[in-house]
């Protein structure tokens, strides 16, 4: 079981690499050739410095991922999966929809957690301390080992294999990444009232006081209306981070976080303020 999710999982992974590539390419060259309009609103696009950051990121992501995932979280998700006498089976389309459903509400959570956790935030804060917002950003991921791999438990628990999981997981991010772009202005309101889109999404990535810590959804945006986190786009984000990161140095932007919370670590004296250090929501 494990070998098989390692096999799907790194198929995709390196399948879609390609593709998106060929999708950041696109959206480069469409944003200098789309008419901006009469209120000659056509976005950032795309920055040299900013989108070699983004591969570079992306790539340094990968590696650590690659060499972190076979670890105890993706043995212990094989474990358990072989102690629940439980199993969803593989061959029916309802099981997939489940999967998907289940994969994407806690998608939700970890992503929340994400933002309010400043451990889990500074890997994260990586994802958003673009100043632009393109489809290059959505490769911009985090530089930590792929500790999401627990919020995984419920699914492998209620008999979802590790390798149905691995799809599902492919089938959340690719939809994320065309959730980042400039060039889709608002979808119809049936779809956007139920389905993440990238106005919602341009919401999320926004710094603003209004913006913050909002629409963490990944495929459904449901979650963020259920649970109270959700907000419409009413005017143009202001991308980036709420204290940007003063460095193009991709070293320095994927390891700032850290170098921050062991700095203040460092700074202070009491159990209950290093506890805060690390666990307290980020600023």
């Amino acid at each position: 079981m494990l070998v098989e999710f390692l096999r799907h999982s790194t198929t995709a992974a390196v399948g879609a690499v390609p593709i998106y590539l060929m999708f950041v390419a696109i959206e480069a060259i469409a944003v200098r050739l789309i008419d901006p309009g009469p209120n000659n609103r056509r976005g950032k696009g795309y920055g040299l410095v900013d989108t070699i950051d983004s591969l570079a990121l992306g790539i340094g992501s990968g590696i650590i991922h690659g060499v972190t995932q076979i670890g105890p979280l993706l043995w212990g998700l094989s474990a358990l999966y072989v102690l629940t006498p439980l199993r969803m089976p593989a061959s029916q389309w309802w099981s997939w929809v489940l999967l998907v459903i289940g994969f994407d509400l806690l998608y939700y959570l970890r992503h929340r957690a994400s933002h309010r956790i400043r451990l889990l935030w500074a890997g994260h804060q990586v994802h958003h301390s673009s100043r632009h917002f393109n489809l290059a950003v959505a490769l911009r991921r985090k530089w930590a080992p792929p500790w999401q791999l627990a919020f995984n438990i419920p699914l492998v628990l209620l008999g979802f294999s590790p390798a149905m999981i691995g799809v599902a997981a492919t089938i959340d991010l690719t939809y994320q990444f065309f959730l980042h772009t400039e060039t889709v202005g608002r979808l119809p309101r049936w779809f956007s009232y139920v389905f993440n889109t990238p106005s919602h999404h341009r919401v999320h990535h926004g710094s603003d006081p209004d913006y913050l810590d909002r629409n963490y959804g990944a495929i459904l945006i449901t979650w963020d209306r259920l649970f109270g986190t959700f907000v419409p786009e009413t005017h143009p984000a202001t991308y980036g981070l709420a204290h940007d990161i003063d460095s193009a140095n991709p070293l320095v932007i994927g390891l700032s976080g850290y170098r921050d919370i062991l700095r203040d670590l460092r700074d202070s004296h009491t159990l209950r303020e290093r506890l805060g250090c690390v666990f307290s929501p980020p600023g």
